[in-house]
Parts: C-alpha cells; sequence; structure tokens
C-alpha cells in the first residue's frame, strides 16, 4: 500500500501507483523503483498462495484497487499493523501472519475471479472480518453487504468468538443452508458455526 506517488517496473510491465494502490510483485526478481512518500510492505513466501502460480503472474506489477472492497480490508489492516507494530507479542504475530495471508489470498483471488480457489477455513476467516470491519452491524447491513441470510448475519454480529444459530426443529432452514454453503461451510445439519 502507497501513501505518495510510487512507480515501479517488473517483467517488463511498469505500474504508477496513487495512494491508496496496491501491488503485487516479487522481490526475488530485478525491479526499479521511484517513490515519493511511504509505502506498507507485507512480504511472504509465493508458496503460501494456493493460487496458481500462472494465474497469479497476470498480477504482477498492476496497479490493484485498495479503496474499497476486499482490497479496502487488506489495506485497512496493513495500516493498521503500520500505526500498532509494535504492540503485539510473538503470539500475535503469528495470528496476525495468518490473517494478513488470508486477506492477501482472497484480495488477489478477487482480482483473478478465482475466489472457489481460496480455502475455505480461509474464506471463513475473511468473511468474518468482512462483516466485523463495518461499522453498521445491524443484520439487515450485514446480511446485504455478504449476501447472506438474516439469521446467519445475525449470528455472525452477535459474538467474537464463536457463533451458532439452530433453525427450526425440523432442521437447517435452506436459506441458511444456501449461505452456509456460499460461505464454504460444509452442509449443516442442525447448525451453523462461525469461528
Amino acid at each position: 500500500m502507497f501513501t505518495g506517488p510510487h512507480v515501479i517496473e517488473q517483467n517488463r510491465n511498469r505500474a504508477a501507483l496513487r495512494p491508496g494502490d496496491l501491488l503485487l510483485f516479487e522481490s526475488s526478481r530485478p525491479f526499479d523503483t521511484y517513490a515519493d512518500g511511504g509505502n506498507i510492505l507485507i512480504q511472504f513466501p509465493r508458496t503460501l498462495l494456493p493460487l496458481p502460480s500462472c494465474r497469479i503472474e497476470r498480477l504482477i506489477c498492476r496497479p490493484l484497487p485498495g479503496t474499497q472492497g476486499i482490497g479496502r480490508l487488506l489495506a485497512d489492516f496493513l495500516a493498521r499493523l503500520g500505526e500498532d507494530g509494535t504492540s503485539y507479542t510473538p503470539h500475535d504475530a503469528v495470528r496476525l501472519g495468518t490473517v494478513g495471508m488470508d486477506l492477501v489470498t482472497a484480495t488477489l483471488a478477487h482480482f483473478l475471479e478465482r475466489e472457489d480457489d481460496v480455502p475455505a477455513d480461509s474464506r471463513q476467516r475473511v468473511l468474518y472480518m468482512r462483516i466485523t470491519s463495518t461499522s453498521l452491524l445491524s443484520r439487515t447491513t450485514i446480511s446485504a453487504a455478504i449476501g447472506a441470510c438474516l439469521l446467519f448475519a445475525g449470528a455472525a454480529a452477535a459474538s467474537a468468538d464463536t457463533v451458532a444459530h439452530r433453525a427450526s426443529a425440523g432442521g437447517t432452514a435452506p436459506a441458511c443452508i444456501g449461505c452456509a454453503v456460499a460461505c464454504g461451510l460444509s452442509r449443516p445439519s442442525r447448525e451453523v458455526a462461525v469461528r
């Protein structure tokens, strides 16, 4: 994420970035860069991305919007890490590394239109972050934002640890099955849980 003008060239691509843009580049390959302003980097082995390498190549040195949607969620996460970096414990760093990779993976998958390639547990954590990052945590708002049923959205907003909701005594409501499957959860029999 960049806070000022930034130009980078890699793989015969040249990107002129604006504040708020995101960029994927490979530090193991040659690149040229000019920056006037700050930037926040997250560095990780490429092997941690569960996306096909041939598809990731398409995003290298291409500006990606970090001011809306999933890109903004990643940008906000990175900015917060930059602001609060010294207040985290080593155990926090491990958990935040998982969250960071989940967000990077979800963001790249979004721009590649390959959301189905994201592992189910990662999709669940990112969905939870999307739900809890909004300041308008009404059932209706969350339901509309994530396309889930009101019962699931209300349950997801109710607790930060584990949320479960039960449908009628006869089994899970069809709308809940649909939102649970869409969120990457296995088909529920009586309850849906988000961790």
